[in-house]
């Protein structure tokens, strides 16, 4: 996507226009150097945004075993859908971000 590491393309997303419409903010938190970002919604806001989240997709890769490749896919709640039981949609995504692992020697993610 033309950026050199993951918190560079977070903050072209989450930029000051971003972050003003949206009540969002980034600040690096010093004890481990990460990108972190910020919202003043409430718990309750919080967890009916992630509830109708879609889940991106993957699946194992079949001639490496700890590998997982993603479908192109995202599972997405439908937005009539109530109750205990909701029903999803599939959707083909454009694009996918990259995130590379947790480096524990580091204490940061890899780049």
């Amino acid at each position: 996507l033309g950026h050199d590491s993951v918190e560079s393309l977070l903050q072209a997303l989450f930029d000051e226009r971003v972050q003003a419409e949206f009540g969002v903010s980034t600040f690096v938190e010093p004890n481990h150097s990460n990108l972190v970002l910020t919202t003043a919604l409430t718990r309750r806001q919080a967890r009916s945004f992630s509830n109708s989240a879609g889940m991106v997709q993957f699946r194992p890769e079949v001639d490496e075993n700890q590998k997982m490749i993603h479908t192109g896919l995202a599972s997405v709640r439908l937005s009539s859908s109530i109750g205990r039981m909701p029903k999803f949609t599939q959707e083909v995504l454009g694009a996918a971000l990259r995130v590379s692992p947790y480096d524990e020697a580091a204490e940061k993610y890899q780049q």
